[in-house]
């Protein structure tokens, strides 16, 4: 028999929050200050709320290939994970099984999920990182990373996570440019692409500051 829904408006979460919040600071507290005591007092509740949606979302996943859609072989039921979100570990469980046609073992939930196979962060872990990397050393952007995200997550686990987004970046930029091979594909990526307003003009520039002579 499922639990009746409690009602609570949003009018009692902010109550919640700000007598959270006043418990437990101080007088005098600047406004940036306020935005992290809220942050904080928040955090674990966006946690755990994420942690059911995922372990929701995994169960639901049928024991498929997600290639092939056949059956897998079971190897094993409730399989545990655990991955850093940006609000920090998650853990939950999922089955494992066998693709006979496609020769490979498949977590189908991790598929579904947008995991990447051995990546401890979560796909906006591995976003945040990503736009870290960008911009310098990761080793000197720790503590920003910290202070914006509230993960202390290592200079090599940044990386790490960034070279996973690139990939799987470069992974789609393959996949379009294959699709540019055929007439269909063509189709498909015409169908994808935004329409530009009727009234556009259409300018294409072309930077030959990198073209040299090659011959006579």
């Amino acid at each position: 028999m499922s639990t009746p829904f409690l009602q609570i408006s949003e009018a009692d979460v902010v109550a919640w929050i700000t007598e959270r919040v006043r418990a437990e600071r101080t007088e005098g507290t600047g406004m940036g200050e306020l935005e992290l005591a809220v942050e904080e007092a928040t955090r674990e509740c966006r946690r755990r709320a994420l942690e059911v949606l995922v372990q929701e979302q995994a169960a639901a996943q049928p024991l498929a290939c997600p290639a092939c859609e056949q059956r897998l072989n079971v190897e094993a039921y409730g399989r545990a994970r655990r991955v850093n979100s940006s609000f920090g570990p998650v853990s939950f469980r999922r089955d494992y099984g066998f693709c006979g046609p496609c020769g490979q073992h498949v977590y189908p939930a991790d598929v579904a999920l947008g995991l990447h196979p051995r990546a401890t962060g979560s796909p906006r872990v591995q976003e945040v990182s990503a736009l870290h990397a960008l911009r310098g050393p990761t080793a000197q952007h720790a503590e920003d990373f910290r202070r914006l995200t509230g993960l202390a997550l290592d200079p090599s686990t940044v990386h790490r996570e960034a070279r996973r987004q690139g990939e799987r970046a470069q992974a789609l930029r393959d996949a379009d440019a294959a699709l540019t091979q055929r007439p269909e594909g063509i189709a498909a990526l015409v169908a994808q692409a935004a329409s530009a307003p009727s009234a556009q003009t259409l300018v294409i520039e072309i930077d030959a500051w990198n073209i040299r002579e090659r011959d006579e």
